[in-house]
């Protein structure tokens, strides 16, 4: 099966949102993924986005419950490895666990979102040169610093890696060194005075979401 690695732009209507809420990794657990989309919802959040990984592949028959409340609710969505390897297992299929609409829909997924100088992944931002395997391996630390020493003012939100972690460059940026920080739960988080960045989100998997403002630049980790 050929490997899409489409990205795609975030276009919202109406004025830039305060708020824009960020999970991942709900590894297909749908009555996780509808209490977070509730929160999200009551916290102001003008839309969301899914870092991937919204399905799990041990667990097919979850996966058109949980591709349909990502839908219902218009949730931006990017590929994870768990998605891709579901669309890799049941496309073709009839009569299995996941229905064809819901791996068409897996399948149609971008593998980066674009919003303003925010980009959405999965794991590694690199999948045109990187392709599949850019969903499935870690961010270590010598990428990251490459990541960010070229990009000033960006941030880069990924999933993946499950624990919650802001990287940036270090004070002195003409030394090019890493430094992170863990968000404090239920804090916000100012981001902007640290850009470039990168957050890696948290599971939801492990009850963790974020909040984002884009204009003011903070962000929060929060416990469902």
């Amino acid at each position: 099966m050929a490997f899409s690695c489409e990205t795609a732009k975030i276009e919202v209507e109406g004025d830039a949102p305060a708020k824009v809420g960020v999970m991942a990794d709900s590894h297909g657990e749908p009555e996780l993924l509808q209490r977070a989309v509730e929160r999200l919802l009551g916290l102001g959040c003008g839309f969301m986005v899914h870092l991937g990984d919204v399905v799990d592949s041990a667990r097919p028959e979850t996966a058109d419950a949980c591709v349909e409340i990502l839908r219902k609710n218009r949730v931006f969505t990017v590929k994870g490895n768990n998605d891709h390897q579901i669309v890799a297992s049941h496309d073709g299929r009839t009569g299995g666990p996941v229905s064809e609409q819901a791996v068409q829909w897996l399948k149609d997924l971008p593998c980066r979102l674009l919003y303003g100088k925010a980009v959405f992944v999965h794991s590694l931002p690199f999948v045109g040169r990187m392709g599949l395997s850019a969903l499935a391996r870690s961010m270590e630390p010598p990428q990251m610093l490459a990541y960010l020493s070229g990009r000033p003012a960006q941030i880069l939100f990924r999933g993946h890696s499950h624990s919650p972690l802001v990287a940036h460059l270090n004070e002195d940026r003409a030394q090019k060194k890493l430094s992170t920080i863990t968000p404090p739960p239920d804090q916000a988080l100012d981001t902007a005075s640290l850009a470039p960045c990168i957050v890696t989100c948290g599971a939801l998997a492990h009850n963790l979401f974020l909040v984002w403002g884009p204009e003011t630049g903070s962000i929060s980790s929060i416990r469902l």
